[in-house]
């Protein structure tokens, strides 16, 4: 191999340690939109909420985003949603509403939940949800919202 040419591709493997630890920490934490889609996908059963697979979770009903496109608003009440709450929600760094009252929903809340610092209103009543809303000193410096009540 002449010097150029191993000159040249000693450079490209320069990066390579670079590049690896970019697309990992890429990798490693879903974006938004796959945490959306995941929800939907985990479902027992999707309800009555209409979902176009060919589009980001930011065109899907019931879904608001920022114009950066992280999702600031999940409105899906009273869809017959049936399954439980992901703990992968606390990743939604810019969530700001979350409208999940009257489905089928059960379970219990995530602990993760208690990371959510935007969060300002949510509702969850009339579903099948156990536990408190997970105590954390950061969580959601004011809560405008939070729709409890007994169900059956």
């Amino acid at each position: 191999m002449d010097n150029g040419k191993f000159r040249t591709t000693f450079q490209y493997l320069g990066f390579l340690p670079l590049a690896i630890i970019f697309f990992l920490g890429v990798i490693g934490q879903p974006s938004d939109d796959q945490i959306i889609r995941d929800f939907y996908l985990s479902l027992d059963s999707p309800g009555s909420w209409v979902w176009n697979t060919l589009l980001p979770s930011c065109n899907q009903s019931g879904i608001s985003c920022t114009a950066a496109g992280s999702v600031s608003a999940v409105y899906v009440p009273s869809l017959s949603l049936n399954g439980t709450l992901p703990s992968s929600f606390a990743q939604l760094q810019s969530l700001q509403s979350l409208y999940l009252e009257n489905n089928r929903l059960y379970g219990s809340l995530p602990t993760e939940w208690g990371s959510l610092l935007s969060l300002n209103k949510m509702a969850l009543h009339l579903n099948r949800l156990s536990g408190r809303f997970p105590a954390s000193g950061a969580c959601c410096g004011v809560l405008h919202i939070c729709l409890w009540r007994k169900t059956p």
